[in-house]
């Protein structure tokens, strides 16, 4: 599990890319064969959100992150990559803006955010 969460902090975290860094291309294949043969369940499903968001296919790690958010909902990896991804696909955007404009008190703006459609 430390491969994982060291190669998804550093992927959803946009500190790298496999584009640019080999070294942590290495890393992120390495993690992957490590899921594979010593890892449960849980463990491949996310070696696989984030090898996917790696390669720059947002919408299908959201998509891994969602799956493993149902089968282990109390994940809170997946919960925060699943939420990270999302916003940078721009899904659920107009509402995080709502949410945060409802908690600096513009109510009215927040209104207009949250009825807007992606």
């Amino acid at each position: 599990m430390g491969q994982i969460l060291d190669c998804g902090l550093t992927a959803v975290g946009t500190a790298s890319s496999i584009r640019i860094d080999d070294d942590f291309k290495e890393t992120c294949n390495q993690m992957q064969v490590t899921a594979n043969v010593l890892g449960n369940e849980r463990e491949m499903l996310h070696a696989e959100a984030i090898l996917n968001f790696a390669h720059g296919n947002l919408s299908m790690a959201a998509k891994k992150w969602e799956d493993l958010i149902s089968k282990y909902p109390n994940d809170m990896l997946a919960v925060k990559f699943g939420h990270d991804t999302y916003f940078y696909v721009g899904i659920f955007w107009h509402g995080m803006c709502a949410f945060g404009l409802e908690k600096c008190d513009d109510y009215i703006e927040a209104e207009k955010q949250a009825r807007k459609v992606n």
